[in-house]
């Protein structure tokens, strides 16, 4: 009888664990960088935990920059915003607040002068100080020129205002840009003329006529607004201011020191 003998050899496969930071049947694929020291799942490279400064299922998202701490929440990315930042995701940046940050919810904060509430922007056109209550003065490129903080109008006032912030009209007397220009010979004085124009509006003074009463009477004339003539006075030639002729009458007329208006008696 012939006996079979078998020699059966199992063969048993032992799988080893990866070593740190890798994963895969070969092991040969390492751990996402964002992952926490590099550790992952070893059958499908998910991280166990995210590295700081990322979050997210597999930590592919990074926290906000302006976080105020070192990382972030590693499920949902929220974090408290660093000093100077507000918003969801701290993507805003706090405006001009007088004392320390702005509210790390909604951004508002006491403001410093020249800024706007609730979260101290920059004033509107034409305001300027404390809360931007305050409007511009009369600048010389309009009342939205003056500066944020304390209104002056840096490029001068128009014409009847002065002073830096251009609130203050011109002192009786004067007129015109910058107030540099003396009113005429007004018919009330030299101080009731228009701040802006220098017009007198009551007319001119004796011996003077024109919109400022800076311009002499000319020869032949005299008076108030030179509306008189000296056609009585030999050669029109009379005083200005009270029409006196210079060189007397003309015939037919006499009294030269009223300007030769009464006419000659003949017997």
């Amino acid at each position: 009888m012939k006996v079979l003998v078998i020699n059966i050899t199992k063969v048993v496969s032992v799988r080893l664990a990866c070593v740190a930071g890798y994963w895969g049947p070969s092991c040969t694929k390492p751990c996402s960088t964002t992952c926490r020291e590099s550790s992952c799942d070893k059958q499908d490279g998910r991280c166990q935990s995210c590295a700081d400064g990322h979050w997210g299922s597999n930590c592919t998202n990074n926290c906000p920059t302006n976080c105020g701490g070192a990382t972030c929440d590693k499920e949902t990315g929220s974090c408290p915003c660093a000093e100077g930042y507000w918003g969801q995701n701290c993507e805003f940046g706090c405006g001009q607040c007088s004392e320390g940050s702005c509210d790390k919810h909604n951004g508002t904060c006491q403001c410093q002068t020249g800024w706007a509430p609730p979260r101290c922007t920059l004033c509107d056109q034409g305001y300027y100080g404390t809360s931007c209550s305050e409007t511009c003065g009369h600048c010389v490129n309009g009342n939205t020129a003056c500066h944020n903080v304390t209104g002056r109008c840096s490029g001068g006032c128009s014409a009847g205002w002065r002073d830096d912030t251009c609130k203050r009209a011109c002192e009786d007397g004067y007129y015109g840009d910058q107030c540099n220009h003396s009113c005429g010979h007004c018919l009330n004085g030299n101080t009731a003329c228009n701040k802006v124009t220098g017009f007198c509006h009551d007319g001119c003074g004796a011996g003077w006529k024109g919109d400022t009463c800076k311009i002499e009477c000319s020869n032949g004339t005299h008076g108030k607004n030179c509306k008189q003539t000296c056609s009585n006075c030999k050669g029109s030639n009379c005083d200005r201011f009270n029409g006196t002729c210079f060189d007397g009458c003309i015939a037919g007329y006499a009294n030269p020191d009223t300007g030769c208006v009464e006419k000659c008696m003949y017997m």
